[in-house]
């Protein structure tokens, strides 16, 4: 009701002020009159926005709303010429810039909440889209932000399960969708597919000038920016690679031939000096990774492993480095695909080369990752790989002390985002490494800057699962390593997460050798589990499980670890979420020591 008394008021105003801001920008009026007008319009235009999606139920019932909507394709047209006329002017650009990414979020607004509603502006959607972004017609007038949200409307568009049909066209029973499905067939031809395609790789998915600045300068947050979850939400490389995974997905059969005629010119090796080629290499082998699994019948990626891309990563050149660090990670996305257990030595081999003190720091990044493909794979031979483990083990272990991004580590551990709790605890290494059998008295442990990296703290301890007891005698570093880095974390939870389900795999391995860790892990067991201390609530679960693994794996209790106890009755009276791992842990208490644990 409040929606239809204001909106057509709403409306006249954005009209008559764009109207205004338009007419005196091009009569050279003076800015102090045409920013009111720009600023007015685009408060407006915001109110429109929420009015739209949160004051109809059916949009398309509505002469006003559909009116607003029709004129959004001409608006957009509109303010990207103006923002082009006044990119002198700072302010008005800025302003002007907002302007044209709120229009296109009110198309994708209204095409998740109202999809049917809709349907009379696919083709209009898709045809702006495409016009801007993918041909000469938008160089000069589009920005990233702008080039963020039309592709995301492309891919919302495809993807809308509103618009897909049965398998069987003729069980679908909505004409809507059917009409939907029409639009998108008539409008992706394999003509406007081959095009797309091609503008994705030879210049979406290219590295730019800037891309390599953050490269050299700041290499883990490079990784960071590769690797975002939610990234291709603002980011304009992640976007476009995710628009591609969907457009081959639902097109396969148009996009395959466009591809493979690329890999084809790209197959021939690449003077180092030729920046150019090696980054038209790079995006092909990009898209070749990403499409992986709709590319199984048409590689065979071990011959061309061993014929060409091992090759590739032999070669030393500064600028090959981008080749390096594409083909690995290219291997990584093949493994669980299409990749022969006989070239997994090989594999391991390459690996322990790219992970060497000297090699960049993000290949060697990439490098681990594949490693951790690799290993976590249906045909993961252990036997095969224990010769390489000693050396692999110990380059991710100089990896991991050298990462300073929280993020890293935790992929060489776990990537999460961050969460400050000022909550550590301290404890002696010189008992840590004498829970293993091996000599440590060569092994220097300095503290890092930073936070330590859990995306290499997570390919450690996933290998570390899945070797087992074959860890025991290369433990000994990292389990000296593990309290400074417990220490560094304080302010990042998540990367604690990770430190604890290293642990976790790292005492299973260990076995009852792993009481020689108890010092240290009783406290951060202590800490993860005390509900009076603010981080448990990210802590709890991963906590619980190392008190069991560690019960689980000791035979000669002590009071410490009787005293641990402590923590479980708050526990039990918190909520019963985690009530089957507070029932195991009393379980193991009660079977490994009755008589002291009920006295």
């Amino acid at each position: 009701e409040l929606t239809n008394q204001m909106f057509s008021f709403l409306l006249e105003l954005w009209r008559s002020e764009t109207e205004a801001f338009l007419a005196t920008g091009a009569g050279g009026q003076s800015l102090e009159i045409v920013v009111p007008c720009l600023e007015r319009s685009h408060l407006a235009l915001k109110i429109l926005r929420k009015l739209i999606i949160h004051g109809f139920k059916k949009p398309e019932e509505s002469e006003d709303a559909v009116l607003f909507m029709k004129s959004i394709f001409d608006r957009i047209k509109v303010m990207l010429t103006f923002r082009k006329q006044h990119e002198s002017n700072e302010h008005v650009k800025t302003i002007s810039e907002k302007y044209a990414v709120l229009l296109t979020k009110v198309l994708r607004d209204v095409l998740e909440n109202f999809p049917f509603s809709y349907l009379q502006f696919i083709k209009p959607s898709l045809d702006l889209t495409a016009y801007f972004v993918f041909t000469p017609a938008g160089d000069g007038l589009i920005f990233e932000r702008f080039t963020v949200q039309c592709l995301n409307l492309i891919k919302a568009i495809l993807l809308c399960p509103e618009y897909k049909p049965c398998k069987v066209i003729e069980d679908t029973k909505d004409p809507r969708t059917l009409e939907a499905f029409r639009i998108k067939l008539e409008f992706f031809t394999n003509s406007v597919l081959a095009g797309m395609c091609h503008k994705l790789i030879s210049h979406y998915f290219l590295l730019r000038q800037d891309d390599l600045e953050v490269w050299d300068s700041d290499p883990e947050g490079f990784c960071m920016e590769v690797e975002g979850g939610e990234s291709w939400k603002y980011s304009l490389r992640p976007c476009t690679e995710t628009l591609f995974v969907s457009l081959f997905h639902e097109y396969r059969s148009a996009l395959i031939p466009v591809l493979m005629e690329m890999v084809r010119s790209s197959h021939s090796p690449v003077d180092p000096s030729d920046y150019h080629g090696i980054l038209q290499k790079d995006a092909v082998y990009n898209a070749v990774g990403l499409a992986a699994f709709e590319l199984f019948d048409d590689i065979d990626f071990d011959q061309w492993f061993t014929s060409s891309l091992i090759n590739e990563l032999k070669v030393k050149d500064s600028n090959y480095r981008i080749i390096r660090r594409r083909v690995i990670w290219l291997i990584g996305q093949w493994t669980s695909v299409k990749f022969s257990p006989e070239h997994r030595p090989t594999l391991y081999e390459a690996c322990i080369h790219l992970l060497a003190a000297e090699e960049d720091f993000v290949v060697r990044l990439s490098a681990a990752m594949t490693l951790k493909h690799s290993v976590d794979e249906f045909e993961f031979d252990p036997e095969q790989f224990m010769p390489y483990l000693p050396t692999i083990f110990g380059l991710l272990f100089n990896l991991l002390k050298e990462a300073h991004e929280c993020d890293t580590k935790m992929q060489l551990g776990n990537s999460y985002s961050e969460d400050a709790e000022p909550n550590s605890t301290s404890t002696s290494s010189t008992s840590l490494s004498s829970a293993v059998a091996v000599d440590t008295s060569d092994t220097q442990v300095a503290p890092d800057d930073g936070c330590v990296c859990p995306d290499v703290l997570h390919v450690m301890s996933f290998m570390i699962e899945v070797v087992g007891v074959g860890i025991q005698p290369h433990a000994a570093p990292l389990a000296q390593y593990l309290p400074s880095l417990w220490e560094e974390s304080a302010d990042h939870n998540m990367l604690r997460c990770a430190i604890l389900t290293t642990l976790v795999h790292m005492v299973t391995g260990l076995m009852r050798k792993s009481e020689g860790l108890h010092e240290f892990l009783i406290n951060i067991v202590r800490i993860s589990t005390d509900v009076t201390e603010d981080c448990h609530v990210y802590l709890l679960e991963d906590g619980l499980l190392l008190w069991l693994t560690t019960l689980e794996n000791t035979a000669n209790p002590h009071d410490a670890l009787l005293q641990l106890f402590d923590n479980m009755l708050p526990l039990l009276e918190l909520s019963s979420e985690n009530l089957r791992l507070c029932l195991q842990i009393t379980t193991a208490y009660t079977v490994l020591c009755p008589q002291q644990f009920l006295s």
